[in-house]
C-alpha cells in the first residue's frame, strides 16, 4: 500500500512539473462562414456547426433566446449529419467541445432563460423540425470536424475524411426521424 501511495506521488510530482503541450491541427473547430444572432431562414446550408454556434452565443449575449434555442436545434441536427458523415470517430465529439466552447460560460440567468427557451421549444417541435427541414441538409465539407479528431494528425483512414459510400438522403432522413424526431 504505501508503495502504491509513493509511486502514485511520484506520478503526481512528476506530471506536475511537465510542460503540456496542447496541438491542434489546422481548421480545428474552425468556422468558416459565421453567423451573427440571425433567425433560422437567413442560414445556409453552407452554415456548419462551428458558424452557427457563434450566432448561439451572440443570441445569448442579446438576450434572444428563442432565436439562439432555433440554430442550437439546427447546430444538434447539422453535427448529428456531420458525425454519420466523418469517417474518424475521435473526431465526433466537436460539437459537443463547440457546445462547451460557446455556451459553458453562460451564467445562472442566462442558463435559466436558455432552458426556459428550450424547453418551450420542445413542446412545439413542429417549429423546430419545420426550420430544419426548410433549410435542408448541409452541402459544407465538415473539415470543423474532421480536423479534431486524431486523424488529422494520423493521417485519414479514408481520402476526404468521410464515409466511404455514405448516402446523403439516408443520412439526412435518419437524423429528422431518429434524432430530432421530426414526423415525415
Amino acid at each position: 500500500m504505501r508503495i502504491a501511495l509513493a509511486l502514485v506521488g511520484l506520478i503526481v510530482s512528476i506530471t506536475a512539473n511537465a510542460d503540456i503541450k496542447n496541438y491542434e491541427a489546422e481548421g480545428n473547430l474552425e468556422s468558416s462562414r459565421p453567423v451573427n444572432c440571425i433567425s433560422t431562414k437567413e442560414l445556409t446550408t453552407k452554415n456548419s456547426p462551428a458558424d452557427i454556434y457563434i450566432g448561439v452565443n451572440k443570441c445569448v449575449n442579446e438576450d434572444d433566446f428563442d432565436k439562439a434555442v432555433q440554430l442550437y436545434f439546427i447546430s444538434l441536427a447539422y453535427g448529428k449529419y456531420d458525425t454519420l458523415r466523418v469517417s474518424d470517430r475521435s473526431a465526433h465529439q466537436a460539437v459537443t467541445v463547440l457546445r462547451m466552447n460557446h455556451l459553458g460560460a453562460l451564467n445562472e440567468e442566462q442558463t435559466a432563460n436558455f432552458q426556459a427557451a428550450f424547453k418551450k421549444a420542445a413542446e412545439n417541435m413542429n417549429v423546430v423540425c419545420n426550420s430544419i427541414k426548410t433549410l435542408g441538409k448541409p452541402t459544407y465539407y465538415p473539415k470543423y470536424m474532421i480536423q479534431h479528431g486524431m486523424g488529422a494528425f494520423t493521417g485519414q483512414k479514408t481520402k476526404d475524411g468521410l464515409v466511404v459510400g455514405f448516402d446523403p438522403d439516408q443520412a439526412w432522413s435518419d437524423v429528422l426521424e431518429g434524432y430530432v424526431k421530426c414526423s415525415k
